[in-house]
């Protein structure tokens, strides 16, 4: 494996795994709670120096506009061996609607140096997206890590989908789906108070689905499961 090549397995992960060089970002997602600031940790585990270029964008289709959250600096050097801080900033959150989450994009890009010297050599910018959250004041009252075990599931008579509504104001990833115990290859992020359809279940007869979630950290929370039958859900889900 080329050094290019170790760089990017590295840095695309966005986790410390292995001490390999490249420039290491320690979190998969990140929450602002209202009024607050996040701090994202970097640690360049190269020699050589890189230039970070960062940035937050939101969501085609969301429910924000503008930019009420800023990462500061936009622009900075990581030096060989060195770690450092960026920070997220809500700036003018107040905008956003408080009675649900808001999501960005956090984008860093790491443009190596190059180690000979060669103004004529090309750098490729390794680029990552890690997911953003703004959770307003008003629903910190409620526990974010027990939304996906009050989805709600619905299947229609003798159809081959069912669909499952986020009745919370958190974004929900949903992960590790089966359907009878077959694996749904469609796992989906499911905003607040949003429905998304899924196909897998038999026309007649019962419907176990079976899911998981990721909580703020990354990890993965225990599954839970219900049992569809008909137009209505057997029970509540269960673990």
């Amino acid at each position: 494996m080329n050094k290019v090549m170790g760089l990017l397995i590295v840095f695309m992960l966005g986790i410390h795994v292995h001490a390999q060089a490249g420039v290491v970002v320690y979190g998969t997602r990140f929450v602002l709670n209202e009024s607050s600031s996040v701090k994202v940790t970097l640690q360049n585990t190269d020699s050589l120096p890189f230039l970070l270029k960062n940035d937050i964008g939101t969501v085609k289709g969301s429910n924000t506009d503008g930019q009420p959250i800023v990462i500061t600096p936009p622009l900075r050097t990581i030096g060989g061996s060195q770690s450092i801080q960026l920070r997220l900033i809500c700036s003018s959150c107040e905008e956003l609607p408080q009675d649900r989450e808001s999501f960005f994009w956090l984008s860093i890009s790491a443009i190596p140096k190059s180690s000979d010297g060669n103004k004529n050599n090309v750098q490729i910018a390794l680029r990552q997206r890690f997911k953003v959250f703004y959770r307003p004041k008003s629903i910190l009252i409620e526990d974010a890590s027990k939304a996906y075990t009050r989805l709600k599931f619905l299947k229609q008579p003798s159809a081959l989908y069912f669909d499952v509504y986020n009745s919370s104001p958190f974004y929900i990833t949903i992960i590790n789906m089966y359907v009878n115990g077959v694996k749904v290859n469609a796992p989906k992020m499911i905003s607040p108070f949003e429905k998304v359809t899924y196909e897998g279940c038999p026309k007649e007869g019962a419907c176990t689905i079976t899911w998981s979630a990721i909580d703020d950290f990354g990890a993965i929370l225990p599954a839970w499961s219900v049992v569809l039958d008909s137009f209505l859900k057997s029970g509540a889900p269960k673990k």
